[in-house]
């Protein structure tokens, strides 16, 4: 038979060590000139508490709390049964579960970890959590998965596999080499690498950060230069510096306060901003987009406007029905529907739909839609016209195209 100390209900005593269990009843007080060492578990009732330091095997409180104002070493589990557990210094055991509350002052280290209600620790080192409630970590957050069913607060760095939030995500920054799936609002305050971060609300993350992919239905904005190798955004995005990645897909609004270099797509529905230059392979635009320069190895569609300070370069360049470009545009062909309206066009074959206008347009070959407007047309093989064709000044034929500005 196992032997045991019982603590009556409302002592106070003094223990330095314990041969076999420790039962504390309710408001039971223990002290400890240094460590208090109990070869097998400590139990509690109620409200229970240890002045110092505490190695155990295991430790099970129900129906209360358990306090230990020092260090809890423990070689085996700790099980607090619809109860809180509160540890003023490092806390370490093998597997973890409280039903209320657990708030530690150091470090928590185990295996496992389940919580209820909410935590609080300094740091924590742990390969499975889960949080119910609230969890706040002062300091940094290393483990495999991480769950919590409401806020989860880290002010240092987080390295882990996975993360998943049901409400508010905050970090100081780290790595997430999985997903990360945070149901309201995630915010990374340092550099952050990642696999998938997916949020159905706001994501904020640090300048320096890169990853692989980045879903957000709401709000994505980052203050500083990042990459990402795909960005799919239902509301707004907006990057304070440079964007480096693979393909941006935007259904609202596209901000870049920098440059943008893409080697996939940009697809905007709404609108797109790039304070830079852009360089990129395709784009597809259905609402507006604006950079400095752009350069394209491939096609770019408009079906909206674009708008350019020093020019537009790409293969293909295709302006949908009634679509806009402003600025330079050199390519290797042009192709312009009804009603679409361009400036100043560089390209070996020029395509324009009926009524479309253009200020000046050079081209080896050049076809003008019925009811055109076109200030001046430059040509080196032929011109093709439909009836009713306007020109600012008479079609010249020359012996060679001139250098295109871009």
């Amino acid at each position: 038979m196992v032997d045991e100390t019982r603590i009556p209900r409302g002592s106070r005593v003094m223990l330095s060590e314990v041969a076999g269990d420790l039962i504390l009843e309710r408001g039971a007080v223990v002290t400890t000139p240094g460590k208090l060492s109990v070869s097998g578990r400590v139990s509690s009732t109620g409200e229970a508490r240890v002045e110092g330091d505490l190695e155990c095997s295991s430790v099970y409180v129900r129906d209360g709390s358990m306090t230990v104002t020092g260090t809890l070493m423990v070689h085996g589990d700790i099980v607090a049964r619809d109860s809180e557990l509160f540890v003023g210094g490092n806390l370490g055991c093998t597997r973890l579960e409280v039903d209320k509350r657990l708030e530690v002052g150091g470090e928590v280290k185990c295996s496992s970890l389940e919580v209820a209600g909410r935590l609080k620790a300094s740091s924590l080192v742990c390969k499975n959590v889960r949080v119910g409630g609230k969890m706040e970590v002062s300091g940094g957050v290393e483990g495999e998965r991480l769950e919590v069913g409401g806020v989860l607060s880290v002010g240092g760095r987080v390295m882990l596999l996975d993360l998943d939030v049901g409400g508010k995500a905050e970090i100081g920054g780290g790595r997430i080499s999985g997903s990360a799936d945070v149901g309201g609002i995630f915010r990374s305050n340092g550099p952050l690498e990642f696999g998938t971060i997916s949020v159905g609300g706001i994501i904020f993350i640090a300048a320096g950060s890169k990853g692989e992919r980045i879903n957000v239905g709401g709000k994505f904005s980052a203050n500083g230069d990042i990459r990402v190798q795909r960005i799919d955004v239902g509301g707004l995005a907006s990057i304070d510096g440079n964007l480096e990645g693979v393909d941006v897909d935007v259904g609202g609004v596209f901000r870049v306060g920098a440059n943008l270099t893409l080697s996939g797509e940009l697809s905007v529905a709404g609108k797109a901003e790039v304070t830079g230059e852009f360089r990129g392979a395709d784009v597809d635009v259905g609402g507006k987009l604006s950079s400095t320069k752009i350069i394209l190895s491939g096609t770019i569609s408009v079906q909206g406007e674009i708008s350019t300070r020093q020019g537009l370069k790409a293969r293909v360049v295709r302006l949908g029905r009634k679509a806009r470009c402003i600025g330079v545009v050199v390519a290797e062909e042009v192709f312009a529907e009804r009603a679409s309206t361009l400036e100043e066009v560089y390209a070996k074959r020029v395509i324009l739909g009926d009524k479309a206008e253009a200020k000046r347009v050079y081209g080896e070959e050049v076809e003008l839609g019925e009811g055109c407007r076109v200030g001046e047309v430059y040509y080196t093989l032929n011109l093709r016209e439909g009836g009713r064709v306007t020109y600012g000044k008479p079609p010249t034929k020359l012996s060679e195209s001139p250098k295109p500005p871009i």
